[in-house]
């Protein structure tokens, strides 16, 4: 596809795709078109959404600590929190407040605080399209942990950065954002415009390869900002994913890392157990759920985060480690 897409590319794309005999009206294809503009947009994703994100971490972490606080501190605090872990350290959990605070306060639904702390649905692996679509359609955001490479932040900070734009009147998405996200559950809207896939390029331009800069394929937003580019375009938000990515290093099983997650959410009276998971190597950490975890508990664990999931609960945990069910406490 050239780059940047025009409207008439994504035409072309969407024809191509079979978006609107999928379910999509003309309506939500004008809105999929917008959003697409502006995730594809670098200069409008790095340089405004991305870096008002970064800003927007700093600017709670002085409100916690003081105004004179500057990004080389803060950087310094988020190093020495991810070595020993505090719960009240001042510089934790600054991405995801920033983001539920932007989502509590557009329409979109959250689950009550726990000890101050804000919590979403936990998707603990791949869900199926039903599933998935039922947060959407509920009006929940969810950490992701699908894969590695996709990352557990990037819906969110997708739709952080178009309401980044929308204030700096870049795109035109009048309305509640929290209703604007609940109309992607129509047929291929949410698959092509924020889990766009090398199929979807392939369809419309004969090329499987989308480009390092289409925020609309996870796997590219979350790439880069790992990336030493990202560290000096929005150095917080870098260091927050690339510390994220450091801190389970000798982990390269995916699956455990969705296992020990989902557990700790199953059984929090075994989750001070598990403290300490993400400096074990694959063979230590598997060993260790098999320690805490007795069997008929291990059982219930491979019923929650499985491969293929054969049913819409499969994967899905609400924040106090139950099943999530569409609809439910918000």
């Amino acid at each position: 596809m050239p780059w940047p897409p025009t409207a008439s590319d994504l035409q072309n794309e969407y024809v191509k795709n079979g978006v609107k005999d999928s379910g999509v009206n003309d309506d939500l294809l004008l809105k999929m078109k917008e959003i697409a503009l502006a995730l594809t947009n670098k200069g409008f994703m790095i340089k405004i959404a991305l870096r008002a994100l970064n800003d927007s971490m700093l600017k709670l972490y002085r409100d916690r600590v003081g105004n004179t606080v500057k990004t080389e501190d803060l950087k310094k605090a988020m190093n020495k929190a991810r070595a020993d872990r505090p719960e009240n350290d001042p510089s934790r959990h600054l991405l995801t407040e920033v983001l539920t605070d932007f989502e509590s306060k557009n329409g979109f639904k959250t689950f009550a605080s726990v000890n101050g702390h804000p919590r979403i649905v936990q998707m603990t692996g791949l869900v199926s399209g039903p599933g998935f679509l039922s947060t959407v359609g509920a009006g929940h955001m969810a950490k992701d942990y699908v894969t590695l490479a996709h990352g557990v932040y990037t819906h969110r900070i997708q739709w952080y950065c178009l309401h980044c734009l929308r204030e700096n009147t870049k795109i035109n998405l009048p309305g509640d954002f929290g209703k604007l996200y609940q109309d992607f559950t129509s047929g291929m809207a949410w698959l092509i415009t924020f889990d766009r896939l090398p199929e979807h390029e392939k369809k419309a331009t004969d090329s499987g390869n989308i480009d390092t800069f289409d925020f609309r394929t996870p796997e590219k937003l979350h790439g880069y900002l790992k990336t030493t580019d990202a560290s000096a375009d929005v150095p917080l938000l870098a260091a927050y994913m690339q510390d994220k990515a450091e801190a389970i290093k000798n982990i390269t099983n995916w699956v455990l890392v969705k296992r020990v997650t989902a557990a700790r959410k199953m059984f929090p009276a075994k989750a001070p157990m598990l403290e300490g998971w993400k400096k074990l190597s694959n063979v230590e950490l598997e060993k260790k759920l098999k320690e805490v975890l007795s069997q008929e508990e291990l059982q219930q664990l491979a019923e929650v985060v499985v491969m293929k999931p054969a049913n819409d609960k499969a994967n899905l945990l609400t924040p106090d480690g139950k099943a999530y069910k569409a609809g439910g406490p918000a």
